[in-house]
């Protein structure tokens, strides 16, 4: 395990201990037979599947137990959709579905804007099965039934783009639900430490190692959003709630930096690109970036030099976890190393002008990066 592969299980570990800790305080009593069936056998599959922890989301139901018992017995019929509520969610995803193939013809795979393009409907689409996983102050006790329809959406959802959508509006309402109805017979301040450390566990959780399925999806961000939001929201500072934001927010940067700046800071840690590559197309384009050489400028001569080095250390982190990576990941380390190879290709290096011939350390570093690319690729079929 690499060393940054060894920092995020850490601090997974130590987030999930937190959680643990607090939980402790549950008391044992019996919960109803038809609530852990449906939460063994309906709930929590579903949410294992969008990045949840089923032992974290487990003991998270529990903390609020009484409040989500209000959804009744699966067969109640007052789970049944209103045909309003119905007509506005087949509307909202069939104009999710439309823009996502439109981005589809626009480019040869949905970049990350793209998908984050569509999530900004949440901010703006005026329907309460939308609004209401972030209204947490508007939340009641028979908002529990919402998580039903959620899940009914998500169990049978193909298309990426709303299945984004359902995974963000899982996270928000779960966390937020669970916050506002903690059972009056816990300790308050110890079950809003479980189920914020226990979202923080997650974040590292889907950082490590996004579900299968779902590499494009950046789940990760949804948890750490969740957690930046309870922050401002809490009552009073806690400076251990701060620090670890703030270590998952440094964390996120080096694994996947946004991409929306001009500039690009090549000296940055590049130790963390093999767990970039596990996050579909967002990782690639940031782990492709990062080891082009088009029109390099005088200043970062220095820095071209090292990127045999640092291929290489990628190289052998690769190929030792490449048979335990997902299928996914696998699909997106041969694009990645195709990308390359398009990168590194004739006329890679453009000089500033016509007349003028690349330094010759960059020609050899440029000649020693194609034959390590091609190497490696060969060494993965």
């Amino acid at each position: 395990m690499s060393l940054i592969s060894s920092q995020i299980a850490q601090h997974e570990q130590k987030a999930k201990t937190r959680h643990l800790d607090a939980i402790q305080h549950i008391e044992n009593s019996q919960l109803p037979g038809w609530f852990n069936e449906l939460l063994e056998h309906k709930i929590l599959p579903l949410l294992v599947r969008v990045g949840f922890d089923k032992e974290i989301a487990s003991n998270i139901f529990k903390i609020s137990a009484p409040a989500w018992k209000s959804m009744g017995h699966i067969a109640n019929p007052k789970l049944q959709l209103h045909p309003a509520l119905l007509k506005d969610i087949r509307e909202i995803r069939q104009d999710i579905i439309s823009q996502d193939k439109q981005e589809l013809q626009n480019r040869t795979f949905p970049a990350e804007e793209s998908l984050q393009d569509l999530t900004k409907l949440l901010q703006t689409i005026p329907t309460t099965w939308i609004i209401l996983p972030r209204a947490h102050s508007f939340l009641t006790k028979n908002d529990s039934n919402c998580l039903i329809v959620y899940l009914q959406y998500l169990d049978r959802e193909t298309n990426l783009a709303f299945e984004k959508i359902l995974a963000r509006i899982l996270i928000e309402f779960i966390g937020n639900y669970s916050l506002k109805f903690i059972s009056s017979t816990l300790p308050k301040k110890q079950m809003v430490e479980a189920i914020f450390y226990g979202y923080a566990a997650m974040f590292w959780k889907n950082l490590q190692q996004p579900p299968p399925g779902l590499e494009n999806l950046l789940i990760f961000r949804n948890y750490l959003s969740w957690a930046k939001a309870f922050e401002k929201r809490a009552s009073g500072n806690d400076s251990e709630i701060e620090t670890v934001i703030a270590e998952m927010e440094k964390m996120e940067d080096n694994i996947l930096p946004k991409q929306n700046t001009r500039t690009f800071n090549r000296n940055r840690d590049a130790s963390g690109l093999h767990i970039s590559l596990r996050h579909g197309h967002a990782g690639i384009n940031h782990a492709v970036r990062y080891f082009t050489m088009n029109n390099p400028s005088g200043h970062n001569h220095i820095s071209y030099r090292i990127l045999p080095k640092q291929i290489s250390a990628l190289f052998r982190e690769l190929r030792n976890s490449y048979d335990h990576e997902t299928p996914g990941t696998r699909e997106s380390i041969h694009t990645f190393l195709m990308e390359l190879r398009n990168a590194y290709g004739p006329r890679t290096i453009r000089p500033n002008l016509p007349q003028q011939r690349p330094p010759d350390n960059l020609a050899f570093t440029k000649n020693r990066m194609t034959s390590m690319i091609q190497d490696f690729s060969k060494s993965l079929h």
